[in-house]
């Protein structure tokens, strides 16, 4: 059985707002400002609407409908565009979509209704790695908030991250691993911080690889070259072992988190 706190859930959208709002002040009036450095590096290829993202998808979720949640590296083109932390029509979206919904993992129906999608950084880039060349950007123009408040900003979403897995009592996927000791160390580390009072729910954290790059799926075939036709229990099964697998790997260098003392 659940334990569903709305309270809790409405505290991690506010502290979320709070901190995009907070970020993007900061960043439209730093010098330079996030907005010329993301102009210098995409160019003319499109207009940055959003610099900095939330997830409006979180204004129309019911937290009773929310069965997973699921950890993307940071907003791209689309995703900025529309405000989204997930454009389900990419590559990643529509993979991530098939899977749980055609099989129904967790009971997904919806993944829109059924699916809290939060990223590891707000800050949109065209690719993951563009975040990176933003950093060198910003110091080639002299500046160095940005790199400041990208990695505040994955300690943020490490500690919200929490936030919302206490409210929703709901598996959490954080995917894309090949980053999680590199580009987003400081998520990585913030989020095994909070977490070592949290053994239970750490339990429900899982690590995969990206669902566009082949990765995700390579890891289920040399699990099972047949679970596109497995029952639903097993392959839940098989996606915790993976899952379980992937964050040791990458959590190995952390001792395990300590259960907290009774009383």
């Amino acid at each position: 059985m659940r334990n569903i706190s709305v309270t809790e859930f409405e505290n991690a959208k506010k502290e979320f707002r709070d901190m995009i709002r907070s970020m993007t002040k900061k960043l439209s009036e730093s010098s330079p400002k996030l907005g010329d450095v993301q102009e210098e590096l995409i160019g003319a290829r499109y207009t940055v609407k959003n610099p900095i993202v939330y997830n409006k998808d979180l204004c129309k979720v019911n937290p009773a409908e929310i069965k997973l949640i699921l950890v993307a590296d940071n907003p791209g083109r689309n995703e900025q565009a529309n405000e989204s932390y997930l454009d389900l029509d990419g590559a990643s979206g529509k993979m991530a979509k098939n899977l749980l919904v055609d099989n129904s993992v967790y009971g997904i129906k919806d993944f829109r209704k059924n699916v809290l999608v939060l990223n590891k950084t707000p800050i949109h880039t065209p690719a993951t790695e563009d975040l990176r060349k933003l950093c060198r950007r910003e110091k080639e123009m002299g500046g160095h908030l940005i790199k400041d408040e990208l990695e505040i900003s994955q300690e943020k979403m490490a500690s919200i991250l929490l936030q919302f897995h206490k409210a929703l009592d709901v598996p959490v996927w954080i995917v894309g691993c090949s980053k999680l000791n590199g580009l987003f160390k400081s998520f990585t580390k913030k989020l095994y911080e909070l977490y070592q009072g949290e053994p239970n729910l750490f339990k429900d954290v899982l690590v995969f690889c990206h669902f566009s790059y082949g990765g995700f799926a390579r890891d289920l075939k040399k699990e099972n070259p047949e679970w596109e036709s497995l029952p639903k229990d097993r392959l839940i099964q098989i996606l915790k072992k993976i899952g379980t697998m992937r964050k040791g790997s990458i959590l190995r260098q952390y001792p395990n988190p300590k259960r907290k003392p009774a009383g």
